[in-house]
């Protein structure tokens, strides 16, 4: 089709289909032929005799090109030259299929959004019906929320619904459109870099995930692998950068056009590169935190880890969780966790794999029941919800109690909303988090004693040291568990004084009712085990080692999980 007319456009820019409408055009069908333009699909093609002089327009019709979903090139090539035509013709057909690219992944997006809140919704309607949660709903949406933000950004970059402030830069491109475009140039530049960068520091993360299987979530109830979650960030990272790299071509023939129409604006350049050189300057430093870890990657020399945040990187770690109703001094632990680890070496080799010196455990108080309601024996849980975190939730296990996944941060409000009627929460943490303001009744169920933290070294660090300073370290950290022990049991005698005199009844259980529970329980020790087996991890041989450590303590054992 061939159509004749003066188009109040800017020579070489891109504009949205969809705005063609908007764009002034004079009718001249026996024009002359330098005044025509030929539409072709995905294209726009053109020659002016006379460019427009008008800088604002030149600034509206940018701006609306920036912003299109749909867009065409608005382009000068000779009408003789059909290598150009080729070319530009190409260009187009990829930048369709990367468009579709775009389209279907924020499709995919939107789509995961209404399974999401088909999921919400079940698990509302499961809670009122059945009085009983679905199991890893808060673990999908929370992993999906990631992965629907990596699948529709691109799209709402092409759209120009990518948040950001027009305060400033809407002025700059009216008054003065070079500096405009050339600080818009700039912000899609680094916005650029940024994916680059994310992509380089999660590229790691996805190949360690797929090597390894890791997972989220807590073994024996729901877990799912991350890999495919880390994958959809490298994917919309990349075609994020792609997305920017197009806005930067389209800011830069902007320029050149008003270069061409006007003067050049010589301070428009200085601010630019300014920045240019400033954000250069910042990625260069962000070169050191492309890491794992703090720790492993040195950022922090020394870390205080919480292990039972990582039970897939540090599965061996989690043997106290899977052996509860065992021990409850914390100094009895500490040695038993020192000797494990001398006939369990593959005890510490996690730690290496993450470039970390392992120094010593520490260790958590007795976990104890608050409730809203007395309990005497398990039985008493039967029909009551009881919130959990991690793979505390495994101790409620066949004892008529609906496990409802929550963080012992929440469980102050979690309780005062009515979500769950108790939380299995030591006294020490239990005080700071106002759990006993709503769980009036305390039960010591001497769950047991978790070496839930550890001390550990980057690997760099640790090697950097002389000897006399790694004696240090360790003398240090031998003593770390007697010290933590001391300062919890003068808060245990403490907090629960106070709680006492604010209302708080507390109950011993007796050591035969905690045996009837452990007793009541599938074997946690051996299903934990047996999974760590297929994985080629020592999970039997860690669970009898820490059994027999126990035994040879003397602790109190309310069930010998290694002899089942």
């Amino acid at each position: 089709m061939v159509v004749g007319a003066r188009c109040r456009a800017p020579v070489g820019r891109r504009i949205g289909a969809h705005e063609l409408g908007r764009t002034t055009f004079d009718s001249t069908i026996d024009g002359e032929a330098d005044n025509r333009f030929r539409l072709v699909p995905g294209t726009l093609h053109s020659r002016w005799r006379d460019p427009p002089n008008d800088p604002t327009l030149l600034s509206r019709s940018s701006e609306v090109g920036r912003k299109s979903n749909a867009s065409m090139d608005l382009q000068m090539p000779d009408a003789t030259d059909g290598s150009t035509s080729s070319a530009a013709h190409w260009r187009t057909r990829v930048m369709g299929v990367f468009d579709g690219l775009i389209s279907a992944l924020n499709a995919l997006g939107t789509a995961w959004i209404f399974v999401i809140m088909v999921l919400i919704n079940s698990d509302v309607w499961s809670r009122a019906i059945f009085n009983r949660p679905i199991s890893g709903i808060p673990l999908i949406i929370e992993m999906s929320i990631i992965a629907i933000v990596f699948l529709q950004i691109t799209a709402a970059l092409r759209g120009g619904r990518l948040t950001r402030s027009d305060v400033l830069i809407g002025r700059v491109l009216k008054n003065r459109p070079q500096l405009g475009y050339s600080l818009q140039a700039l912000y899609h530049l680094t916005g650029a870099a940024l994916m680059v960068i994310l992509y380089a520091f999660s590229e790691r993360f996805f190949t360690k995930a797929w090597r390894r299987d890791t997972y989220e979530g807590i073994e024996g109830d729901f877990t799912l692998p991350t890999w495919p979650l880390k994958l959809l960030i490298l994917v919309g990272a990349v075609v994020c950068a792609i997305q920017f790299a197009r806005h930067v071509g389209i800011d830069f023939r902007t320029i050149r056009n008003l270069v061409r129409e006007k003067r050049l604006d010589h301070g428009a350049l200085v601010i630019p590169v300014v920045g240019t050189i400033v954000v250069g300057l910042a990625f260069y430093s962000l070169d050191k935190f492309f890491g794992f870890s703090a720790v492993e990657e040195g950022i922090a020399q020394v870390g205080l880890i919480l292990k039972n945040f990582e039970p897939s990187k540090l599965a061996l770690e989690q043997f106290n969780y899977v052996t509860p109703f065992v021990g409850h001094d914390s100094v009895q632990m500490i040695t038993i966790d020192r000797n494990m680890r001398k006939r369990v070496p593959e005890l510490n080799k996690l730690y290496a794999e993450y470039d970390q010196v392992f120094l010593q455990s520490g260790s958590s108080p007795p976990m104890q029941l608050f409730t809203k309601f007395p309990v005497r024996k398990f039985e008493d849980l039967k029909g009551h919800k009881i919130g959990a975190s991690g793979s505390m939730g495994l101790w409620l296990r066949n004892t008529g109690a609906v496990w409802v996944s929550s963080s012992m941060l929440n469980s102050f409000t979690d309780i005062k909303n009515g979500l769950y009627d108790g939380y299995p929460i030591s006294e020490v943490l239990a005080f700071p988090y106002k759990t006993y303001e709503v769980a009036k009744y305390l039960t010591r169920t001497r769950f047991g004693v978790s070496a839930t933290s550890a001390i550990t070294v980057n690997t760099d660090t640790w090697n950097d040291m002389p000897k006399h300073a790694r004696d240090i370290f360790r003398d240090v950290a031998q003593n770390y568990g007697a010290w933590q022990s001391g300062i919890d049991r003068g808060k245990i005698n403490k907090f629960v004084g106070i709680m006492k005199k604010k209302g708080v009844k507390v109950f011993d259980m007796p050591v035969a009712e905690r045996k009837r529970w452990a007793m009541r329980l599938p074997n946690l020790a051996k299903e934990w085990a047996d999974r760590l087996e297929k994985r080629g991890l020592p999970g039997r041989k860690v669970v009898k080692a820490f059994m027999d450590e126990a035994r040879a303590m003397k602790v109190s054992i309310a069930r010998h999980w290694d002899r089942e």
